[in-house]
């Protein structure tokens, strides 16, 4: 347990933790596993001293350190996710908190966060984004149809849509599991998102009822990545009045929207592939 009591408001340096240059310039050197272990333990004994502790930090910055390998911090970048200062966060913060306290949380953002700007300073120049995806919609199932409601123009239905990124599976990044948004190691954005993010892009348009979502995965086929989605909830339609009731017909109809605009970074080129094909509801489906 960290003796928070060890700490002094009074800032010292007296040369026994890199500065954030020198760490940098160790993150940007070939890392082996022991070299990362040494750098996160230098950001710790820096950290330390900005916090004005009075005795040798290293003891200290070792515990620290063993205590972070049992939350799988094990890395300097992993750190710095750790601390929102870089990437998409792994972890909830409020883990790290059982480890780092007091005084030593704000000193170690501020180091990471100084680590973190040394690199950017000298970063290469980021690649050029994914530019526009092509994503064709392969199938569309309307599986279940629950209730229709003619005052308040709604009906309530369960509907499944594939769709197909043709080539999709020769591209790395989209098929990678993580559905954040990907940032490089110096917290930059690649433009290279996976095919999990695309699918968390996909807005169906709906009552503000909740809609439940009960699909939303990818699969491989060939060369393509075929993109799954299967949604329960209520949709607005205009019904034109029941003039042959109580067995009047009405066209019903659902949209749903792909968020990434066309001026945007990423732009998606949505069109119906031309093996679409359409299962509809059938009458022993109606409840």
């Amino acid at each position: 347990m960290l003796d928070t009591n060890a700490l002094r408001p009074t800032p010292i340096d007296d040369g026994r933790s890199a500065s954030p240059d020198r760490i940098a310039r160790s993150l940007r050197a070939p890392a082996s596993a022991d070299s990362e272990l040494t750098i996160v333990k230098e950001i710790l004994q820096h950290a330390l001293l900005k916090t004005g502790i009075q005795r040798d930090p290293e003891p200290m910055a070792i515990n620290l350190q063993e205590r972070l390998q049992q939350l799988n911090i094990n890395t300097a970048l992993q750190l710095c996710h750790a601390l929102e200062l870089a990437g998409p966060a792994r972890m909830e913060f409020a883990d790290l908190r059982t480890v780092i306290k007091g005084p030593l949380v704000a000193a170690l953002q501020e180091t990471c966060k100084a680590v973190m700007s040394d690199l950017a300073k000298q970063a290469p120049k980021p690649k050029q984004g994914r530019g526009k995806l092509r994503m064709e919609i392969f199938r569309v199932d309307l599986t279940q149809l629950s209730s229709i409601s003619q005052k308040d123009q709604t009906f309530n239905a369960a509907v499944f849509v594939q769709a197909c990124l043709p080539g999709g599976n020769k591209d790395m990044a989209l098929k990678k599991s993580d559905d954040t948004f990907p940032l490089d190691m110096y917290g930059r954005p690649t433009f290279h998102p996976s095919a999990a993010w695309y699918l968390t892009q996909v807005e169906f348009q709906v009552t503000p009822r909740p809609l439940s979502t009960k699909l939303s995965s990818y699969a491989t086929q060939g060369d393509d990545l075929m993109l799954n989605k299967r949604v329960d909830g209520a949709f607005f339609d205009e019904f034109a009045g029941l003039a042959r009731f109580p067995f009047d017909c009405q066209h019903l109809s659902m949209a749903f929207v792909v968020t990434c605009a066309n001026e945007g970074p990423l732009p998606v080129e949505l069109v119906l592939s031309n093996r679409l094909a359409v299962g509809l509801v059938k009458q022993e489906d109606f409840r």
